[in-house]
């Protein structure tokens, strides 16, 4: 495959809607009559794999064979859900200053959390990671392979930096946050009492 269809192949790749031809050609730097040709010559050359390339109203977009559509809904273990405000708030909270319990992520967002965690969990982007050693051992909670899988992170240091006033004010909310809570320090509640 020469190196104007690897090209095609990445930005189709690269989005799960369709994707417009004039936005292929402009992102490809080609002229739509080149995309044409490169079009034909990719389809041809995919032919016969597990995916194709489909045209629908919208653009252009690779999808699974129909063929292995059984295959395909069998191994999906559930939709990925785009996430509220909350649950990613939630997340950036665990993602810039994991481990951290739940009464952290609460005094810092000022408001409750157990379905951004529970949401977050049931996702898979975040993990429980041990207790913390305290009375009640509140749980600590981190971030997952699957985390940085869905953005694209080799590791927690490929996070954005925060800009210096923001490190500020989340240093300052964290030394106020850190500070054992009547929650991390009480017994332990059901969650049938939250």
């Amino acid at each position: 495959m020469d190196a104007e269809l690897r090209g095609l192949e990445a930005v189709l790749f690269s989005t799960d809607q369709p994707i417009a031809e004039t936005d292929l050609a402009r992102a490809l730097g080609c002229s739509e009559l080149e995309l044409a040709s490169w079009l034909e010559r990719y389809r041809k050359e995919v032919a016969g794999r597990g995916f194709i390339l489909q045209a629908e109203p919208e653009g252009l977009i690779l999808v699974s064979a129909p063929e292995f559509s059984a295959a395909v809904a069998a191994s999906r273990r559930h939709k990925t859900r785009t996430l509220s405000m909350a649950s990613l708030e939630t997340l950036a909270v665990i993602a810039y200053r994991q481990p951290v319990t739940r009464s952290v992520i609460e005094r810092l967002r000022g408001v409750r959390c157990e379905r951004s965690l529970a949401l977050l969990e049931e996702e898979g982007l975040i993990a429980e990671a041990g207790h913390l050693p305290t009375p009640g051992q509140p749980a600590l909670w981190r971030t997952t392979e699957e985390f940085r899988r869905r953005f694209n992170l080799r590791s927690e240091g490929d996070l954005p930096p925060l800009s210096a006033e923001m490190h500020q004010r989340i240093e300052v909310w964290l030394g106020e946050a850190e500070t054992p809570s009547a929650a991390e320090t009480a017994p332990e509640h059901s969650a049938s009492q939250e």
